[in-house]
């Protein structure tokens, strides 16, 4: 187990101190732990599934606290995906372009002022915060590392919204996962 196997160098270069992301069900929490006091990280997440209430109780005695929770939803696209009766002939859907990525970092930047595990945070300069969504969702329109998709709403021409999400592969299925 090293340092650099859990430095997230993006966020640590945003808020100008260590800051490590770990995935907990994983790892000997103990190690971990001394791992992060040894190198001088000064802030550690993780993400935890609530079935795991033994493992977010044992993260709460060691220091950690919650900061978001999120919901996901699962649809199996072998199913028929149901139709929407409902239209609208001023929504479009459609893929984005490069010319997008203004738009819809002004858009990520509004829609997510003072949201999520980072603004809950009152150590973190918020006006460090309030440049992150803006940024993933810049990135997710612009490197194929970030995201292998990314999808607009317009209304008259104008972007109402966007999803972005990675394609994984998981026992010979493939499916959309970690979008914004």
């Amino acid at each position: 187990m090293q340092i650099n196997d859990f430095i997230s160098e993006l966020d640590s270069q945003r808020f100008g101190f260590k800051v490590a992301k770990v995935g907990a069900e994983d790892k000997d929490l103990k190690e971990i732990m001394k791992l992060m006091s040894a190198n001088d990280v000064k802030l550690c997440m993780t993400k935890v599934s609530l079935e795991r209430l033994d493992l977010l109780n044992q993260l709460e005695k060691n220091g950690f606290v919650i900061k978001d929770v999120q919901v996901t939803y699962k649809y199996d696209l072998i199913q028929p995906i149901p139709i929407i009766r409902e239209t609208n002939n001023d929504l479009i859907i459609r893929e984005t372009t490069q010319k997008d990525s203004d738009k819809i970092e002004i858009l990520a930047r509004d829609s997510f002022s003072n949201y999520g595990h980072y603004a809950a945070d009152d150590r973190l300069p918020i006006e460090k915060v309030s440049e992150i969504y803006g940024d993933w969702a810049r990135r997710s329109n612009e490197d194929a590392n970030v995201a292998d998709k990314v999808f607009v709403a317009e209304i008259n021409d104008e972007i109402a919204g966007f999803l972005s999400f990675k394609i994984n592969k998981l026992d010979g299925f493939s499916y959309a996962a970690g979008g914004l």
